[in-house]
């Protein structure tokens, strides 16, 4: 499972953060790749406006813009890869490697260790 998260620098840019379900966002990791600084959580209004989805069901497509998006390194170990589909209550099942391709995400390592 990915999960998805909004972020928002200091100057307004949003940056979306794609990992493993199991595992924690290091925000310092996401700041380097970025090159920004101080980095937060976007809000539910903030995540509807920009990504068009509600907090907690946000899908790496179909997106209303298109931010910075960034895939933690370990997400290129798997061959297939569940995503929101936009209901808490529905998941997509993708090729890992066609999705890859389709958002042309930055890969990097952003998961604490």
């Amino acid at each position: 499972m990915i999960k998805c998260m909004l972020l928002r620098d200091k100057k307004g840019v949003y940056i979306l953060a794609c990992l493993p379900g199991d595992q924690q966002l290091d925000l310092k990791k996401v700041q380097g790749v970025a090159e920004c600084k101080r980095l937060s959580f976007a809000s539910p209004e903030q995540i509807e406006e920009v990504l068009g989805y509600r907090k907690g069901a946000i899908a790496p497509i179909s997106l209303k813009q298109q931010p910075l998006t960034i895939f933690d390194k370990k997400l290129q170990e798997k061959f297939k890869v569940n995503i929101s589909s936009g209901d808490h209550r529905a998941g997509l099942e993708l090729n890992r490697k066609e999705l890859i391709e389709l958002i042309k995400p930055m890969i990097a390592n952003i998961i604490k260790e």
